[in-house]
């Protein structure tokens, strides 16, 4: 098929049916730099029909504004699939794969906590090995506080409470399912717990939005 296409034609048939046959996996698994190295080559190897390549891959993959083709490297692909896959676990989320992994790994506990073992399915480990990248650009948005954690979801306006546990008495945290709830009473904060009081003022200037649920 490759001798009947032109380059522009290959280049489109790598985004659109190579790109697509590997969809599911690279959107669900961490692929290996090992498998993404053979499958680039094996792509390269069709845009140029198996003859000496005129352009390195790494060229091929940047925008066409910056001289490239505009293909995109598998590494972001699955990189963007695994920071997604955890926003989704962030949020009210219904499909099959997060309630799945809602189920099984982090029903009764935080999204946050559960570690990563040896014998889990492939794709719990590759959204738990998003979660330190993903977690500096998440933050809760405070509602009803009836699904926010208050020591291990990222609601404060630095990260979560427990990162500050340096800052305060770490054994407070005797009930890690305790809710946001436990701070606030009449949509204000009220400081209940002792500890907190060293950053109180300048940390828990959230808004809360009492009306909505929390996002």
């Amino acid at each position: 098929m490759s001798s009947t296409l032109s380059l522009s034609g290959r280049v489109e048939l790598i985004k659109t049916v190579l790109l697509g046959t590997i969809h599911y996996w690279i959107q669900s698994y961490r692929f290996p730099v090992s498998v993404i190295k053979t499958l680039e080559k094996l792509f390269a190897n069709f845009l140029w029909r198996n003859k000496m390549h005129a352009w390195a891959w790494d060229k091929m993959c940047t925008p066409k504004s910056e001289g490239g083709l505009s293909i995109r490297r598998i590494q972001d692909i699955n990189n963007a699939s695994g920071l997604k896959l955890v926003w989704r676990c962030c949020n009210s989320d219904d499909s099959i794969c997060t309630n799945w992994m809602r189920q099984y790994y982090f029903k009764d506990t935080n999204f946050w906590e559960p570690p990563i073992h040896l014998l889990d399915l492939g794709t719990w480990k590759f959204v738990a090995g998003n979660r330190g990248i993903a977690k500096p650009y998440i933050r809760r948005r405070i509602g009803n506080r009836e699904t926010t954690s208050l020591w291990y979801d990222p609601w404060l306006k630095d990260g979560a409470l427990i990162e500050h546990k340096n800052r305060t008495n770490s054994t407070m945290v005797s009930n890690p399912s305790e809710e946001v709830s436990k701070l606030i009473h009449q949509n204000s904060w009220h400081l209940t717990i002792p500890s907190l009081t060293v950053f109180w003022n300048q940390n828990f200037q959230t808004d809360i939005h009492a009306h909505e649920e929390d996002s």
